[in-house]
């Protein structure tokens, strides 16, 4: 609900937002309620001064572990089909009697599993709850020093303060059951600031147009204090019971003190254009950060782009059908200090009881307070920079009503920060990140649109948008050429190595299931081989499967990726249509280890286990044949088994809309009403078996592994806009 007015010496805007969405997993939620005001004044004609302001509140129960064992989607692999959510009769379990109406759980028989319940958790934790206020805001001046000169200033912030609660409830139906119940409240604030001033310069010269901008700008983030304490201990699960004071232990308290980064950026940027036809424009940035030592913490950053139009020389005067016609290029720096930890320069000590305290007097009883390193600093650390080099142009043609715009890119990241691990012997202190890594991104961007007015009544439009890209990671550190990352209960399955795209998967190739006994016996020593397993390639032909026969055996990186708008307006109807694809990209689905083989737990299995895994009648199977053996040829590796192909095509949204006739609408005072539904994520066409291959979790040299991540919903949405 929005409300705005005004005249030509003042205006304001005001409005209101609230926001209530359920998730698709019980018990998750999160609503939002804002409030906006807007208003801007004119002092003398020379002057404007103005002011935004919006403020937020936040209320929300979250999915845990979103990604990992621990989100509820994992917890549901995790779990045997055949254990009831909720008791219907009475059973005689493990260490407890159930009844009806209690959950079922683990507990129940053995070789139950031991996973935990997923809805138990849930419904347990049904009033965990972050909150948070966050006040956004600013003010600025303009001021018109002459009829081409004017200068702004920008000064704005944000606070916010949070409150979170998380209850960890006793258990009774599982078959490891949490004795005690625990509790946390967490409390913290943050805020930053930003500064702004802008001088410019704008005017024309028969021919020639300068627009010209210099500036200075301050920033500070990161300022802020946290607060948790946990204790344990709780005799009821009631949650009018559930403070800090009521448990019985203190399990852990701490604070945390934000380390802040401050920012300084001085910048000048001109673009010139001679009759519209030749175009150039450089900017110069000067940056500095309190993230790197006083020897480093400035850098700076040119670039300059050009462009002719071809279409307003003379030689294009014939070509009718070409409407406009520009070729451009540029090249460019930019910084990057975001990879390094605010303390990153410094050499930083603490210590618990647990890893620095000591009984100095040989007490059995108490311990003398002691300190350890546990961060090297590295005062060396400079700005990351990322050069950028383009070459494209934009046509229209046919009266613009066929519109075309090309780019080819490449991007190098030099001085790329990184933290290489250290030997043992530098002890447990967090190495820090030093500039030694190189990376490298190439492709193509095109965007092909086009409109057309049938008659009055009738219109349409579409665009088609393509991006590519190739990544290369060029250099990591000096004797290193290649970290993992990522963790599973099998090791790591994505390698980030020098030569390769970033965060591929590597393993063993599987090339088959070994179908006999002779077949084992023919082929290359295999540690645990048998019918029916996993039979690996040897890559390097030496008639024995080790580590050196892994490969790259997966890439997460798609080919590319496109999109596709489509509008249709036909008299007081309208329609909006979006398409969003990939293609070319993988998928490591880490699920098929929890519900594919029989030793990965006692918990869910697959069709293809029960029904279409490997028996000698079935040889032609994919899936090893179910066998409790937990073994190199079986369950233990990241194998190429677990890849599929992630490439997808999804219907984002769909919007029909009506228009009321303002003939109609202004006998009511209304100058515009529009109603209309829409429709969000309606399908996806996909070959991954898993729930969503559109997928949102994990860092850069770690992602495109499925490990229970929460899909994309499906929505619908019925609205109405009203103006007067």
């Amino acid at each position: 609900l929005s409300l705005s007015g005004g005249n030509e010496n003042a205006k304001f805007y005001t409005g209101v937002n609230y926001f209530n969405q359920e998730g698709i997993v019980v018990t998750n939620f999160a609503k939002r309620f804002s409030a906006r005001v807007n208003s801007e004044f004119k002092i003398k004609n020379r002057v404007t001064v103005g002011q935004n302001l919006t403020i937020t509140g936040r209320t929300s129960n979250g999915v845990a572990g979103n990604g990992n064992e621990s989100s509820p989607l994992a917890r549901v692999y995790a779990q045997q089909p055949i254990i009831p959510a909720r008791m219907t009769t009475s059973v005689t379990g493990i260490s407890h009697n159930f009844v009806p109406g209690e959950y079922g759980g683990t507990g129940l028989a053995p070789r139950a599993g031991n996973g935990t319940q997923p809805l138990s958790e849930l419904e347990r934790n049904a009033e965990d709850r972050a909150q948070d206020v966050r006040v956004l805001g600013s003010i600025y001046m303009d001021v018109k020093i002459l009829d081409y000169l004017s200068f702004r200033s920008t000064f704005g912030g944000t606070y916010q303060n949070g409150y979170n609660t998380d209850w960890t409830g006793s258990t009774y139906e599982l078959a490891e059951n949490r004795a005690t119940a625990a509790y946390n409240e967490n409390a913290y604030y943050n805020s930053d600031w930003v500064w702004t001033n802008a001088l410019t310069f704008n005017k024309t010269f028969g021919s020639s147009k300068l627009l010209a901008v210099a500036g200075y700008e301050a920033v500070k983030y990161g300022v802020g204090r946290s607060l948790t304490a946990t204790r344990a201990g709780y005799f009821s699960d009631a949650p009018s019971f559930r403070t800090l004071n009521n448990g019985a232990a203190t399990q852990s308290v701490s604070s945390n003190y934000n380390t802040p980064t401050t920012l300084q950026a001085a910048f000048i940027r001109a673009d010139y254009s001679y009759a519209d036809k030749y175009l150039l424009s450089a900017t110069v940035r000067r940056d500095g950060s309190s993230r790197f030592g006083a020897d480093t913490r400035y850098g700076t950053f040119p670039s300059v782009s050009a462009g002719w139009r071809l279409s307003e020389e003379g030689f294009l005067a014939g070509l009718d059908f070409i409407s406009d016609l520009k070729v451009r290029g540029g090249y460019g720096t930019m910084g990057n200090q975001l990879a390094v930890s605010p303390v990153n320069q410094f050499y930083l000590y603490g210590g618990s009881v647990s890893d620095a305290n000591y009984a100095i007097g040989g007490s059995t009883s108490s311990s003398a307070q002691g300190f350890r390193p546990t961060r090297i600093g590295n005062p060396d650390a400079k700005w990351e920079t990322n050069i950028t080099t383009n070459v494209g142009f934009d046509a229209g043609l046919f009266d613009n009503k066929l519109q075309l715009s090309f780019d080819w890119y490449t991007k190098k990241t030099q001085d790329l920060l990184y933290n290489p691990p250290l030997p043992g012997t530098a002890g447990a202190a967090d190495q820090p990140y030093i500039n030694i890594a190189e990376m490298k991104n190439t492709g193509i961007d095109i965007q092909l649109g086009y409109k057309k007015i049938v008659n009055p009544d009738l219109s349409f439009d579409a665009t088609l948008t393509l991006t590519t890209y190739n990544n290369t990671i060029e250099k990591i550190a000096e004797g290193i050429d290649y970290f993992s990352d990522g963790g599973s209960r099998i090791g790591a399955f994505n390698r980030n190595q020098v030569g390769r795209a970033v965060s591929e998967f590597y393993g063993y190739n599987v090339i088959g299931l070994f179908q006999s006994a002779a077949d084992v016996a023919s082929s290359p020593v295999q540690d645990g081989a048998e019918e029916g397993f996993f039979k690996y390639q040897d890559l390097n032909g030496d008639n024995q499967i080790t580590p050196e026969d892994r490969v790259f055996i997966g890439n997460p990186n798609p080919d590319f990726t496109w999109g596709i708008n489509l509008g249709v307006n036909y008299k007081m109807f309208d329609v909006t249509a979006f398409f969003y694809g990939s293609q070319g990209n993988e998928i490591f689905n880490y699920n098929k280890w929890w519900l594919d083989f029989w030793p990965s737990f006692q918990n869910q299995k697959s069709n293809d286990l029960l029904y279409n895994s490997w028996t000698p009648e079935r040889t032609s199977a994919t899936t090893p044949k179910a066998s409790n053996k937990s073994n190199f040829s079986n369950n233990t590796q990241s194998v190429s088994y677990y890849v599929e192909d992630g490439s997808f095509m999804r219907l984002k949204n769909l919007q029909i809309g009506y228009n009321f006739p303002t003939s109609v609408i202004s006998k009511i005072g209304l100058t515009r009403t529009r109603v209309y539904v829409q429709g969000v994520n309606l399908f996806t066409v996909k070959k991954y078996s898993g729930l969503d291959p559109d997928l949102n979790t994990n860092a850069d040299t770690s992602f495109g592994v499925d490990a229970g991540a929460y899909p994309l919903v499906k929505q619908f949405i019925f609205g109405l806009n009203i103006g007067s």
